[in-house]
């Protein structure tokens, strides 16, 4: 399966999954300098570039990526996204979705919206909610229970 990690920042989670067997995998960032990171992380773990380990320079807003992706992966990148002028969730939803096979699978990580309200940007004919994975970091403030990240996983249709 050929895996993107998108918005590689710091490369760890690329490295994570060249280290669990993934095969196929694509580190990319919008800034070059992440770009460079990623592959001195991977690099650094002994993976090196070639044709099933890339390092790419790509913006969401314009991805030069089109449906190649089996699975995406999100650690972050849809909060530092929605913190941009001017992005909207349909700008995220959509780049990602022009990314992925049919039938590819997005699995998300944010620390800035509860699950509900992910579950709402990705509703519509172009998604379907797989499973959300319940966080074990827990606080309580104001009697009110939260989470400080949530994990959702979402099928493209």
């Amino acid at each position: 399966a050929r895996a993107l990690d998108l918005g590689s920042g710091n490369g760890c989670l690329a490295l994570n999954l060249l280290e669990e067997g993934w095969g196929d995998v694509t580190a990319s960032d919008y800034v070059q300098p992440s770009v460079d990171l990623s592959r001195e992380v991977c690099e650094g773990g002994g993976f090196k570039a070639g044709p099933k380990l890339r390092f790419v320079k790509d913006d969401l807003t314009r991805s030069a990526f089109k449906g190649e992706f089996d699975v995406v992966f999100d650690k972050g990148t849809m909060d530092a996204f929605l913190l941009g002028s001017g992005h909207t969730t349909e700008m995220y939803t959509g780049g990602v979705h022009g990314m992925l096979k049919a039938g590819g699978l997005l699995f998300l990580a944010s620390c800035n919206n509860t699950a509900d309200e992910i579950k709402g940007f990705f509703e519509g004919d172009c998604w379907a909610f797989v499973r959300e994975k319940k966080s074990s970091n827990v606080f309580s403030f104001g009697g009110v229970q939260g989470s400080t990240h949530v994990l959702l996983c979402f099928r493209r249709l």
